[in-house]
């Protein structure tokens, strides 16, 4: 705080978070919007002063001030109330409810490499804030991150209990031993259930040890690993690598889905699945195509491609109806499962499939995208609002 009072630009900063968290909070009083606003808008006249008088590398104190910008995004925007009071998920609602400023996150970019990367940020938790907001923003459209890692992934996978079931290392995965990268991807999934079986450890038991924020950790380096990973012209990787980085976005809970990465993953994995279908994997690799199918039925909702990952299903080995729920989701623990919140999405989105493709007894079995892209259709009415 003594810091913030030397540096008007970080004080500002700080005020218009903290008012823009208690407008969220509630109760809506008008005195908060008027602060958050003036507050904004004094922070920008600051940071601009600050940038243009710079000489040599920014200091700490004004990455923060621009990470917290882009973290709160501008003063504009629609703020729906907190909807719980648990920590974790209100801080959910708060920071992905929201557009992010692409020019504050292209400044805070700039400013970050002119220090040299996070590593060279000499406070942790400011380093942190870039890493974290670097990591999201390359997940909208699944690019590879701007910046090396800068904490040690051993150590923070050590934090958690290590997995001792057998499918820790995703049976339906192995193939991908055999393939360029293939194993790389095999030990972040091997990483994902851990992550997923440590939430799953802390949901069933508080107590029991297990530190949900070493979770969310853990969790945010392997979607740091995962975006890293290398792309190649193999489908079958292709759809693999997609698979995880869809996965991991969404594994603990899902986000609200307005989120650019909810359009620019659904687009990517429906390319993808549609060059493995040409290719004839909906018969050599079934279980795969109706696991990365489900996934991208769950991250295009509320998107008219919906309907697109809803028409697949009807050429699935795996009948397309309700009671066939379970055994899709016995079929997911050979990947990554569809469990807590993610798995009720998924388990929504089959529903809502099944509902369509009964109401639809002349539909194909698979739709192509070289004749049904441009034809997009939003799914029924009365599919999605049930």
């Amino acid at each position: 705080m003594r810091c913030a009072m030397d540096k008007p630009y970080l004080l500002q900063a700080i005020i218009y978070a903290g008012s823009s968290y208690r407008f969220f909070l509630g109760p809506r009083d008008s005195s908060i919007n008027l602060v958050r606003i003036e507050s904004y808008h004094e922070t920008l006249k600051h940071v601009r002063e600050a940038v243009e008088h710079l000489n040599g590398q920014p200091t700490d104190d004004l990455l923060l001030a621009v990470a917290l910008l882009t973290m709160h995004g501008p003063p504009s925007y629609h703020l729906d109330p907190a909807k719980t009071d648990k920590e974790h998920y209100r801080d959910n609602d708060f920071y992905f409810t929201k557009p992010w400023e692409p020019s504050h996150f292209s400044a805070l970019i700039s400013l970050t490499k002119m220090k040299g990367g996070p590593r060279y940020i000499a406070i942790p938790s400011v380093a942190a804030m870039v890493f974290i907001i670097d990591t999201v923003e390359c997940f909208s459209t699944l690019r590879k991150p701007n910046f090396p890692i800068f904490v040690s992934p051993t150590f923070i996978f050590k934090s958690l209990r290590r997995s001792q079931s057998i499918t820790r290392s995703p049976p339906g995965f192995q193939f991908l031993r055999n393939k360029a990268h293939g194993r790389t991807l095999l030990k972040i999934m091997e990483k994902t259930n851990d992550v997923i079986e440590n939430y799953d450890m802390f949901l069933q038991d508080p107590g029991c040890g297990v530190d949900l924020w070493n979770v969310i950790a853990a969790r945010r380096v392997a979607q740091y690993q995962a975006l890293s990973t290398e792309t190649n012209s193999d489908p079958l990787y292709t759809i693999c690598r997609l698979g995880v980085l869809v996965h991991l976005i969404e594994s603990l809970e899902l986000l609200p889905a307005i989120l650019p990465y909810h359009e620019n993953a659904s687009r990517q994995l429906m390319l993808a699945i549609d060059e493995c279908d040409k290719l004839g994997y909906w018969h050599t690799q079934p279980d795969l195509m109706l696991w990365a199918t489900v996934l991208g039925g769950l991250t295009s909702r509320e998107r008219s491609l919906q309907w697109w990952f809803a028409e697949q299903l009807g050429g699935s080995a795996v009948p397309a109806t309700k009671a066939s729920w379970e055994g899709v989701q016995e079929i997911s623990k050979r990947f990554i499962p569809f469990v807590h919140g993610h798995g009720e999405g998924c388990r929504r989105f089959w529903k809502q499939a099944c509902d369509w493709l009964s109401g639809r007894p002349d539909a194909p079995t698979r739709a192509h995208l070289s004749t049904e892209l441009e034809g997009t259709r939003s799914m029924p009415e009365h599919a999605t609002h049930q």
